[in-house]
């Protein structure tokens, strides 16, 4: 269902500050507090919850006074970057919250194998063991790296460029090791989102220099290198991650036009939801048979693993971003970190 037919149905049956029996019927939703637009602990929104992949409320794990726009999580960990450039750890349940350190510049990806955690700023790549007593550059002077991963020997991450021409690229480099010369793929197109699994690498590639119809989605061997094409002639791909299948987003060139698609097989790709607004950003819990889906407004929504119709799930307070493991799904939020477990 498009984010338009939610919004319709909420209007529907939304009354004087409060959804009517009739809404939960409609949707299945599960009220928590306020109004699904404002309010809620320390400010961060109201949250609505659905029986469709996930049937407990969310609860709200981290609290901040600073808003959070960045998480992810590995086996001990919530990881979280707030609006001060502070780096955060704190257990899956939110207890004993530990400050790693804080960047003079934007913290644009966030990635941690429970050993080591790394993040890209506007220039520069680092790295931190999973207490912070030791926090190194692994690698200065990049052109505006965005998405990391990381496996438990390397790091990869891709460098946007200079957003006038196709000249990102994809990088990786040992822990506490070097950087591999030359790239994994260099000559591309304003690359995004990166996911690594066994001996590959996959990344989305936006193509804004280009316009609508250039994105991509490209793969390269580890250590070696050599890009090669897994979808091509895509509108603004976005996030990208392994689940059932190798997923991503596609934001389309306007509002109804995004899609879920994914790798099906060796030879075959496909879409698994249509008509969404902007999708941007995809999680899994393991042992699910569906995924989560992060739209530009904030709406989550679940996606069955061979596609389907998309699920509302909740409502959140302008999320940015969104993390799932056996522990459940996270996402960020004016007032912290919400989690709903599997």
């Amino acid at each position: 269902m498009s984010k338009h037919a939610w919004r319709w149905l909420f209007a529907g049956v939304f009354c004087c500050g409060a959804y009517t029996t009739g809404c939960d019927i409609i949707l299945g939703i599960e009220p928590l507090t306020g109004d699904g637009e404002s309010g809620g602990a320390g400010g961060g929104g109201s949250t609505q919850t659905t029986g469709t992949g996930g049937s407990t409320p969310a609860t709200l794990v981290v609290e901040s006074a600073s808003a959070i726009y960045r998480v992810t999580v590995d086996s001990q960990y919530i990881w979280w970057v707030d609006n001060t450039n502070t780096i955060w750890r704190a257990e899956p349940t939110g207890a004993n919250p530990k400050s790693i350190t804080t960047e003079s510049s934007t913290v644009w990806g966030i990635a941690s194998n429970g050993n080591d955690v790394a993040w890209t700023t506007d220039t520069t790549v680092r790295r931190a063991d999973v207490n912070g007593t030791i926090i190194k550059d692994v690698a200065t002077g990049q052109a505006s790296p965005r998405g990391i991963a990381i496996d438990t020997f390397n790091i990869f991450w891709v460098n946007s460029g200079s957003g006038t021409a196709d000249d990102g690229e994809v990088k990786q480099a040992i822990i506490g090791g070097a950087v591999f010369d030359p790239p994994l793929a260099n000559f591309q197109a304003q690359p995004k989102a990166i996911v690594e699994s066994g001996t590959q690498v996959f990344w989305t590639n936006r193509g804004e220099v280009s316009g609508a119809g250039f994105g991509s989605v490209q793969v390269a061997a580890k250590d070696v290198g050599g890009k090669n094409d897994v979808d091509l002639g895509l509108d603004f791909p976005n996030g990208i991650m392994m689940g059932k299948f190798l997923t991503w987003t596609v934001g389309g060139k306007s509002a109804g036009e995004g899609k879920i698609r994914a790798k099906i097989d060796d030879t075959k790709t496909a879409d698994l939801a249509i008509g969404l607004t902007e999708p941007i950003d995809l999680a899994k819990v393991p042992g699910t048979d569906f995924f989560y889906v992060l739209l530009y407004d904030g709406d989550i929504a679940s996606v069955p693993d061979a596609g389907g119709a998309a699920n509302f799930v909740a409502k959140t307070d302008k999320s940015s971003d969104i993390a799932a493991n056996e522990n459940g799904l996270y996402w960020t939020a004016a007032a912290g970190i919400y989690r709903l477990k599997p």
